[in-house]
């Protein structure tokens, strides 16, 4: 067992035992000396617990307990969300699985669902894996973001799931995630009857399974409006090997009218880089963001993909009480609704 699995499990039963009323725990700095572990290490505990809910924190105060933290919840159903610890997969970055961590919370509070925050690692050997995720008992799960390896996994025990922000529906699962094929498709539409012809399309090459989606996206715009497609307008950036001016001199050459770009740090320092090379004209194009973090600022403008909460929480949670019920789902996929904001 790790030293952080080892000091969250410690506090966590502490934090069982302190029952309904708040309680001030202790700081990032004492709980480090008290169990003889590094900053680093309590700090990864207390992100955890705040995240799983266990844990508020009150600037200029400190960490808190959650009034329900310490309240068994026998009398209703539990959900436990499974998330991917070992980073984003596809268009979702930290920030963003951040954000709909805290929309799910949000969304069983909704829905008075008991639940519990789970962080699992693609990375573990398979007999490890298969330990970890055995241990795992709830009355049904909701699958964030994991490949199919691990929601085959949890496939085989036969337990109800939905699955988070996945496109894969061959595990038999009900799905909610942002529909990336018909998004880029109705949005490059849209910009073809707002007079656009010449678009470029933008991703890093470690983004594959949700930009495949983009991708197709992006084509069937294109023939369905019978405008001709050519793959020079979908512009593939690999930052570890060659950084972003040669993304940002084929966008000088190709002058587009407007880019779809895969997420907002990505068009962040696409621009820092079409200063540095002196093509400062670029920052001029219209930018559509796929994904991003709905609380982050631009330093350029730009318009975003932003989901609507309410009718997703709304969407979830009639899904969870479904399969809690035993009750087929009509639809497999739900595709969340999503509108165009600006933001700078």
């Amino acid at each position: 067992m790790s030293k952080t699995e080892y000091v969250y499990r410690k506090v966590l039963d502490h934090i069982n035992n302190l029952g309904a009323v708040p309680v001030r725990l202790e700081s990032e700095r004492r709980m480090a000396e008290k169990h003889g572990v590094s900053h680093a290490v309590a700090r990864r505990v207390l992100r955890r617990l705040v995240e799983e809910g266990h844990v508020n924190v009150k600037p200029g105060k400190g960490y808190f307990t959650c009034p329900s933290a310490g309240v068994a919840t026998k009398n209703r159903d539990e959900v436990i969300v499974v998330y991917d610890a070992t980073g984003a997969h596809g268009l979702i970055d930290q920030m963003a699985q951040e954000h709909e961590l805290c929309l799910l919370r949000r969304t069983l509070e909704y829905a008075d669902i008991g639940l519990k925050f789970v962080p699992l690692s693609n990375h573990c050997a398979p007999a490890t894996l298969k330990r970890k995720i055995g241990e795992i008992s709830a009355d049904a799960y909701i699958l964030v973001s994991l490949p199919p390896t691990l929601q085959a996994c949890f496939a085989a025990l036969g337990k109800p799931a939905i699955s988070w922000g996945s496109t894969y529906e061959y595990l038999g699962f009900p799905s909610v995630s942002l529909n990336r094929l018909e998004i880029t498709r109705e949005l490059t539409e849209e910009l073809f009857a707002a007079g656009h012809r010449q678009l470029c399309l933008l991703y890093e090459q470690s983004e594959d399974i949700a930009c495949d989606d983009a991708q197709l996206g992006f084509q069937y715009a294109h023939n369905r409006w019978r405008i001709r497609f050519t793959q020079d307008r979908i512009i593939r950036v690999n930052r570890a090997k060659e950084g972003l001016a040669p993304a940002a001199k084929r966008l000088q050459l190709l002058a587009p009218t407007a880019i779809l770009v895969s997420h907002a740090t990505l068009l962040e320092r696409l621009w820092s880089a079409a200063h540095k090379e002196g093509e400062k004209c670029l920052t001029q194009i219209e930018a559509f963001v796929l994904n991003s973090d709905p609380s982050k600022v631009l330093t350029h403008p730009a318009k975003l993909i932003q989901t609507d909460e309410e009718a997703t929480m709304r969407m979830i949670a009639r899904l969870l009480k479904g399969v809690l019920d035993g009750r087929p789902c009509p639809q497999l996929h739900n595709d969340v609704p999503w509108k165009l904001v600006d933001r700078r």
